[in-house]
């Protein structure tokens, strides 16, 4: 095991992503996964608005896509737990705030419905209007 692995208290098997720069916000994201599922999904920017709203679409759009039952209610859950980090990120945030931060993602990447995901989380955090 890696030095730096121990100093950082990582498990011998732990999976580290290092995604770099956020493209929004510019904030680092690094993650740690342990075997299994994480091996197979890159994991989302959870640092800022823009970056949780894409990661919502890509994995709404794999749901979608995904026709084996157990792999759908991976993804499932996947998009449940970034759902509560997103809600947590727009709280506070006004309804114009998100409908433009799903728009320049929609720009970015052509991902279907976000601005209703986006105003969805809004209701639900009470977003000020």
């Amino acid at each position: 095991m890696d030095a730096w692995y121990a100093e950082l208290g990582l498990r011998e098997n732990a999976l580290v992503w290092d995604l770099g720069a956020c493209p929004w916000c510019g904030g680092y994201e690094v993650h740690v996964g342990h075997g299994g599922a994480a091996a197979l999904r890159r994991p989302t920017y959870d640092c800022c608005v823009h970056g949780a709203l894409a990661g919502v679409a890509r994995l709404k759009e794999a749901v979608a896509r995904t026709k084996d039952p157990e792999e759908r209610a991976e993804l499932e859950r996947d998009l449940a737990q970034l759902m509560r980090r997103a809600a947590a990120l727009v709280a506070g945030r006004s309804a114009e705030e998100l409908q433009a931060a799903a728009r320049d993602v929609m720009g970015r990447y052509r991902f279907r419905g976000l601005e209703a995901v986006a105003l969805g989380l809004a209701a639900r955090m009470g977003a000020r209007r």
